[in-house]
């Protein structure tokens, strides 16, 4: 996923593995590095879940992590905003944009307040599943009771400022209202001897840096890209190219220009004879 490390053991992790509604979700401390520039973070991670609603088990169940902030620094859609979520759907083949996790890095357009060197802080995470119901648009319908909800004990329905004790009263299968994530859980460059963290420091903070083999992909992606450019030139020789070629075609083998004229004077291969010329009589 093009990070520099995570840190082998999770920070924060709820596991219910037990019952009709079970999953692990857990947070790792990551590292990055962008344009020479380089950012703490943290992702979380989802897996091992197993939904049995209705006494009917849901297969390979569509997933959608949402999480929410303390303030306006993430960017969706050109905008800022203070919510956010990935989408998972396990039927679909494996892509970077197609997994349970979502990464939150100290970054502009990420947790860095604009303009300023503070960050944003993690108040909400909430897991909802799909059993495969689809809308009008074909885009999957999330139950309306939560997999998973955790929350730093905030209603959302009143005021940060004014709720910062009362108890978040929304239903969940699974639930933590006691969310609380210090940004030295996983801030953890200051505390290397160098911004890239050396041998020492990767036994020390047991950080892993090796990065999966993707090589077994590799075909996938060749002909992923094979189709579309398959598809992108058909689709470019309807639109641009057929009408010319078949009104050159029809020229060809018919003698007939685009503005429906001959293309050259031919004689008629059947014609009327004239009797006056018949035999010379």
């Amino acid at each position: 996923m093009g990070v520099d490390y995570y840190q082998e053991t999770p920070f924060y992790e709820f596991s219910n593995q037990t019952g009709d509604y079970q999953l692990q979700l857990k947070m790792y401390a990551v590292g990055i590095t962008s344009s020479d520039s380089h950012y703490d973070g943290f992702m979380i991670f989802v897996n091992n879940v197993h939904i049995v609603d209705n006494g009917v088990q849901i297969i390979n169940p569509s997933l959608k992590i949402t999480i929410g902030l303390d303030a306006t620094t993430l960017k969706v859609d050109q905008s800022l905003t203070n919510t956010g979520s990935i989408f998972y759907n396990p039927l679909q083949p494996f892509a970077y944009y197609n997994v349970p996790l979502l990464f939150l890095f100290d970054a502009p357009d990420y947790l860095q307040i604009p303009d300023t060197n503070t960050y944003a802080n993690l108040t909400r995470i909430e897991v909802s599943y799909s059993d495969g119901t689809v809308n009008d648009s074909n885009q999957p319908i999330y139950n309306d009771v939560p997999l998973f909800l955790a929350t730093t004990a905030v209603n959302n329905d009143v005021p940060l400022f004014l709720a910062t004790t009362a108890v978040n009263s929304e239903s969940a299968q699974n639930k933590d209202e006691a969310l609380s994530i210090d940004p030295t859980d996983y801030e953890l460059r200051a505390q290397f001897s160098n911004p890239v963290p050396t041998a020492t420091d990767i036994t020390n903070f047991n950080l892993i840096t090796e990065r999966g083999d993707m090589s077994a992909y590799n075909w996938t992606i060749w002909r992923t890209m094979i189709i579309y450019v398959l598809i992108v030139a058909a689709v470019t020789y309807l639109l641009f190219f057929h009408k010319g070629v078949m009104d050159k075609r029809k020229t060809k083998l018919y003698g007939i220009r685009k503005d429906g004229t001959p293309n050259k004077a031919s004689e008629a291969i059947f014609k009327d004879i004239d009797e006056a010329e018949k035999d010379g009589k």
